[in-house]
């Protein structure tokens, strides 16, 4: 039979190994076989394994019950005094950390909570002085060393900072804080790659340590891989980690990744249960101005005034960019670029460099930006805006080590796509048959759809604008752009395609032209479709024009990077992928293919312009050479890659 010290030994290593839950239940088999003075440790474990488990306000209710049992126990006032820290309720810590101080004045742990009540509260002095007492009380605390460090850091004593993390490392190699604030460091002493590594290593040997993963959250968040941070934050969230700040990591990183609807939605959630800091009170009215509600954005000015002026001058920069006043919006942001606080400085020189760039002054737009690219500000956005300013000014050179870290935005292309763009779609089209398959539609008076294919800078979305131009072709609406996709239903495999008969093909035409009318003879498909989407067109519209265009992979990829795209590895795997099943589907498939490069539209739009006229029954096909030219002023031109060579250096482009 197991005495009590083994199920207390078993219950410490359930805790010690991260199964909180079972942790707990072992806690609790224990507290009616132990007399009452032991109890206030068991429920002190027990409120532990719930917080650990993210119950924060089960494990409140635990300490006081801790703190109800025996209301000496210097242990238990502490613990609830951090557990009230953690669930927000920050005059309640207090009282309990003071409870602590008052019953042991050489509680160095709880001075060490003191230190980080008062640093979230912005008074940092205070939290040093905190600090400092803690580590008078025990010069070898680490979590005050930790915090002083911590502190010390925020007002840019680098190397003090070191020296104290340094310290706390050698005392406690494996201490969660001294190695979160060490890989801080690190990151402050611009050794980003040191900083990762340092919480890799920290997370290997303890795999489900929240406070770690949630740290990697806020890392690779800063070095702009908000997709790989809002998985770490899933893992913190994995291991019990759940509160407001959490919250606000998330919406930054889905800022960051360009889902700004969805970050203001949590953000508008967030702010109906919680008051906002100016931070993200800022925060928030950069996200209602980019969802297009500037009415919504200037009710915040107000507070913003009384709480931080310079941050509700930002906003009236912004909101003057956004009402056409661009020379009041550049005086505005260029009063911020000295400013004492990183993010105003950031945001205001991004928006004097934005607005430098629409009017054409590359110059200005450089100068805003090459501080904060030489402060080692890892944000994509940032990198765009700078490498196409250098870019257009001549400056190669310079532009290309920006190019490379422009990615700020997903392609929408790849998202609509969805699962057209797996590789067993692919794999399918490599045994395409069309035995069989009609190669006209019956006549329904329908007009006939126009498609155009072709990836993002080989000139496809020019060439779409320019025929758009024309009065004799409609285009058919964006808004019923997810409906036709669905109809088109291109990942269906060539089996599924050929298995459908007349009456089901006939209906699926009638859904896809529904909303197109009888007006125009044809009309243009605006939305982007992949390689994979032919066999559907052919099935569905036998005989259709399909106008593809294409470009040199490398004059794709630097338009791509132009773009401020991200997964550009990716798009360029497709794109290689689908050139290994083109030429089969140009030769077999029932469609009218016409094929121009993005050299045969710069080099020769009237001859292209002619072709498509004579086969769209289009006059004037003067004018429409004038519009493709026209739109083509917005690519680089064909070869512009040569300046970038050091980008695609030992790559095969085929």
């Amino acid at each position: 039979m197991q005495t009590d010290k083994d199920l207390i030994e078993q219950a410490r290593g359930l805790f010690e190994s991260g199964d909180f839950e079972g942790a707990e239940k072992a806690y609790r088999n224990l507290i009616g076989r132990v007399d009452e003075g032991k109890r206030v440790n068991l429920e002190l474990m027990i409120g532990a394994c719930q917080q650990a488990q993210g119950r924060n306000s089960e494990a409140v209710e635990t300490m006081q019950r801790a703190v109800d049992l025996d209301d000496s126990h210097v242990g238990a006032w502490f613990q609830l005094g951090c557990v009230r820290r953690q669930g927000g309720d920050e005059k309640g810590s207090i009282e309990a950390l003071d409870k602590a101080l008052e019953l042991n004045p050489n509680h160095a742990l709880a001075r060490v909570e003191l230190g980080h009540l008062a640093q979230a509260a912005g008074d940092g002095e205070r939290a040093e002085a905190h600090f400092r007492t803690a580590l008078r009380a025990d010069p070898e605390c680490v979590p005050a060393l930790a915090g002083l460090a911590e502190r010390l850091l925020g007002t840019g004593q680098v190397e003090r900072a070191y020296e104290l993390s340094v310290r706390a490392i050698q005392l406690q190699p494996d201490n969660i804080g001294a190695q979160v604030v060490m890989a801080r460091v690190f990151l402050q002493r611009g050794h980003p790659d040191f900083a990762e590594r340092c919480l890799d290593n920290a997370l290997s040997a303890a795999p489900n340590n929240a406070a770690l993963h949630r740290a990697m959250a806020q890392l690779l968040l800063e070095r702009g891989r908000s997709n790989e941070s809002l998985a770490a934050a899933a893992e913190a969230r994995r291991c019990g980690d759940s509160d407001h700040d959490l919250d606000l990591l998330e919406v930054h990183a889905l800022r960051q990744l360009g889902y700004l609807a969805e970050a203001r939605r949590r953000l508008e959630e967030f702010i109906r249960d919680q008051q906002l800091d100016a931070t993200h009170l800022l925060m928030l009215a950069e996200l209602r101005l980019a969802d297009g509600d500037a009415a919504a954005a200037s009710e915040l000015i107000d507070q913003l005034d009384r709480d931080w002026p310079q941050a509700a001058q930002l906003i009236r920069a912004q909101l003057a960019e956004r009402e056409g006043d661009r020379a009041y919006a550049a005086e505005l942001a260029a009063g911020l670029h000295g400013d004492s606080n990183a993010r105003l400085r950031r945001q205001s020189r991004v928006l004097s460099a934005r607005l430098a760039l629409a009017d054409n002054d590359l110059q200005e737009c450089i100068e805003a930006l090459r501080p904060l690219a030489a402060e080692g500000d890892d944000d994509p956005f940032l990198h765009w805006i700078l490498a196409r300013a250098l870019d257009q000014a001549g400056l190669h050179e310079e532009a290309g080590k920006h190019l490379q870290r422009t990615g700020w935005r997903a392609p929408t292309l790849m998202q609509a796509a969805g699962s057209g763009l797996s590789e067993d779609a692919y794999k399918a089209l490599e045994t395409l048959d069309v035995d069989g398959w009609p190669t006209q539609a019956p006549e329904d008076g329908r007009p006939k759809p126009v498609f155009i294919l072709g990836w993002p800078g080989s000139g496809r979305d020019q060439l779409l604008i320019a025929l758009a131009e024309h009065e004799s072709i409609r285009m058919l609406d964006h808004e019923g752009a997810a409906q036709r996709r669905e109809v088109l239903g291109f990942s269906a495999r060539p089996e599924e395609l050929a298995a459908l008969d007349e009456g089901k093909l006939r209906l699926a035409r009638k859904r896809y032209l529904r909303r197109a009318g009888h007006s125009a003879d044809h009309v243009l498909e605006p939305m982007w479709l992949p390689m994979a989407a032919l066999p559907a067109i052919a099935r569905f519209f036998p005989g259709s024009t399909v106008v593809l265009t294409d470009a040199e992979l490398r004059d794709l990829e630097l338009e791509w990077r132009l773009a401020g795209f991200s997964g550009v590895e990716t798009m360029r795997a497709l794109w290689q992928r689908e050139q290994a099943v083109l030429e089969k589907m140009l030769e077999t498939l029932p469609l009218d293919f016409m094929v121009f490069s993005r050299g045969d539209l710069e080099n020769d739009a009237a001859a292209v312009a002619a072709q498509l006229a004579e086969k769209l029954g289009l006059d004037d096909s003067a004018r429409l050479a004038g519009a493709i030219e026209r739109s083509l002023a917005s690519l680089r031109p064909t070869g512009h890659w040569k300046h970038y060579e050091q980008l695609f250096e030992g790559r095969s482009v085929a």
